[in-house]
């Protein structure tokens, strides 16, 4: 890991444990190689304040966790690109991957999604970016759609969204590559 991630466990709705990390901007631009956490522990004695620029919750493609997206290159990956522009990034295992406990499926994905939501809310994060890749576009849209916190702004972006997103996406024109809606709260949307 490259970006010195803080890791969480969060408990669901149903008490599964979800295994989370946040990357935060500030830190992840000046850190060399460290393992997850720093130290190798739960970070959450490490808590470092969310990015006044913001923080996007990030939803991965099927099976795709997040110990393999935190040892990518900085120049070409979502983490590096989010973190780059000054926003810290959390992830997420997905339930029954690595340290996230239960079965998963859609409805226990999107529950869990939910639960992320309100876990950086809880931590004080006001400006949210909800970003789904494929299966996990299906997180985004769904978390998106329920998304009714006046106190913090959000905006969703659904990269290949595939056969989960496809009519979900936004509210705008069906496109099969890329899917935004922005604003906060505002139903305002576009298609990329």
């Amino acid at each position: 890991d490259v970006y010195g991630a803080e890791r969480y466990s969060v408990t669901g709705r149903d008490g599964n444990l979800i295994d989370a990390i946040i990357v935060s901007a500030s830190r992840a631009s000046r850190t060399s190689n460290q393992g997850i956490g720093g130290d190798g522990s739960d970070s959450a004695s490490h808590h470092y304040p969310p990015s006044a620029v913001g923080t996007v919750l990030f939803y991965s493609p099927n099976a795709g966790m997040f110990e393999c997206f935190a040892m990518s290159s900085k120049e070409t990956s979502w983490l590096g690109f989010y973190t780059s522009l000054g926003f810290d990034v959390c992830m997420y295992n997905y339930r029954g991957y690595s340290s996230s406990t239960g079965v998963p499926s859609p409805d226990a994905c999107k529950s869990d999604g939910m639960v992320m939501l309100d876990f950086l809310q809880d931590r004080g994060v006001k400006r949210l970016i909800l970003h789904g890749e494929s299966i996990g576009g299906m997180m985004a849209c769904h978390v998106a759609a329920r998304f009714t916190n006046g106190h913090t702004s959000a905006g969703s972006a659904v990269a290949s969204p595939g056969k989960a997103g496809n009519g979900n996406v936004s509210k705008g024109k069906k496109n099969d590559s890329i899917g935004a809606n922005t604003g906060s709260n505002s139903g305002s949307s576009m298609s990329l």
